[in-house]
């Protein structure tokens, strides 16, 4: 079952979401934060003791995020950034949570959904 993050709204002063949640069986922590000069979202994942396991990962669209880091992450399935429209846009500012929504899919799931969105595998710095 895929699950779809809704993170709280962002404070005023900080363009950032900080919020935990279960992932088959494993609570992890994410801080999303949109960064100006880049007019991106980047995404640190930490484990239910707050250690980070991933930090400063670039949500690019239809790319899972931070698949290179298995065994240092959610190994069980796939973090991405799904545009629902389909609109090949960037993912703005005023986007996350609407057109684009940041989706948790297991592996069994993924094959699924890799040809329906155009799911991309690259290197994530």
């Amino acid at each position: 079952m895929a699950y779809e993050l809704q993170p709280f709204e962002p404070q005023e002063q900080e363009p950032a979401y900080d919020y935990q949640m279960a992932l088959d069986g494993e609570t992890y922590r994410f801080y999303l934060q949109w960064r100006e000069r880049q007019e991106n979202w980047y995404l640190s994942l930490y484990d239910s003791n707050d250690i980070l396991l991933a930090s400063g990962i670039r949500m690019k669209l239809n790319t899972p995020l931070g698949w290179r880091l298995t065994g240092r992450k959610i190994d069980t399935g796939f973090l991405i950034l799904l545009d629902t429209e389909g609109s090949g846009l960037p993912c703005s500012y005023d986007d996350l949570g609407f057109r684009c929504q940041l989706m948790y899919f297991s592996n069994s799931e993924f094959d699924e959904i890799e040809s329906e969105y155009n799911i991309t595998i690259e290197d994530v710095p």
